[in-house]
């Protein structure tokens, strides 16, 4: 009879804007269509039995050993660091000249500051002002020291 794990199945959704506001994706997180950023997973066992007729679906919980054979192979944590060097940041639009640009680099949802659900991390860098270049554009001055970022996070 056909049976389906016990297996990872994972849930997407909307992009996270951290807003209280809905957006344009909202839709994505009611599974009209599949979402497009990680959302969370479950761990899902589906079998067929015969000659039973449940009287209404429920949950069942999966079973220890189960469990415990998928936690063994599944949930080993690596941890991994990611490390930039920011060399330059040049042709910035006028647009971004009235207050200071910082720049942040995430994994997934290390690294997000507005995301309380992860450690704090290094991740962005100091907001500087922009220069102009005398003509059209702007870039930040950074000369002699490159600002550098760091996120360190946990994979399975």
């Amino acid at each position: 009879l056909p049976t389906f794990g016990p297996a990872w199945v994972n849930v997407y959704g909307s992009p996270r804007e951290y807003s209280d506001m809905s957006d344009q994706y909202d839709y994505l997180n009611m599974g009209i269509l599949e979402g497009i950023a990680y959302r969370a997973r479950m761990l899902v066992e589906v079998s067929t039995k015969l000659n039973e007729l449940p009287s209404e679906p429920s949950p069942q919980a999966i079973e220890q050993a189960d469990v415990a054979r998928v936690r063994q192979y599944f949930l080993r944590r690596r941890k991994f660091t990611l490390r930039t060097a920011f060399l330059e940041a040049t042709m910035l639009p006028e647009s971004v000249s009235d207050s200071p640009v910082s720049f942040e680099i995430s994994i997934g949802n290390y690294g997000n500051q507005l995301d309380p659900n992860v450690p704090p991390s290094s991740s962005t860098t100091q907001p500087t002002n922009p220069v102009t270049d005398g003509e059209k554009y702007y870039y930040l001055p950074w000369s002699g020291t490159k600002p550098c970022a760091i996120v360190d996070c946990q994979w399975e």
